[in-house]
């Protein structure tokens, strides 16, 4: 496995965390970018590169309020992650083709708010 890249391991990953803040209300976007994803030791079968995308907004009232809106996966992007461990018994990637896998996949589209009191 010499010179192979380590699976479920991106060779680049670029990370873009902006957050603007005005009196009690903040905004803030993230978005990631993994490249290709080998999942066997051997390379032969690999994950397309992919983006992650979180956004979100949050609103102070007073010392004890706090009202958060998230939104993850932003662009509605669709792929998987990590590795397959039956790929490293392969010597051909085609023979993964048609195969059923379970694996890990990026976060779908979702919202959520929420509402903090502290006391």
């Amino acid at each position: 496995y010499t010179g192979n890249t380590v699976t479920g391991i991106s060779k680049l990953m670029i990370e873009f965390d902006p957050s603007f803040s005005w009196k009690s209300y903040r905004v803030w976007i993230s978005a990631r970018y993994y490249s290709r994803q080998y999942v066997s030791r051997t390379n032969l079968a690999y994950f397309n590169g992919h983006f992650e995308t979180f956004a979100g907004a949050e609103a102070k009232f007073g010392k004890h309020s706090r009202i958060n809106l998230s939104i993850v996966n932003v662009l509605m992007d669709r792929g998987a992650k990590g590795s397959i461990d039956i790929a490293d018994t392969i010597e051909d990637a085609d023979a993964l083709k048609g195969l059923v896998m379970a694996r890990s996949y990026i976060r779908p589209f979702t919202v959520d708010l929420s509402y903090t009191f502290s006391f």
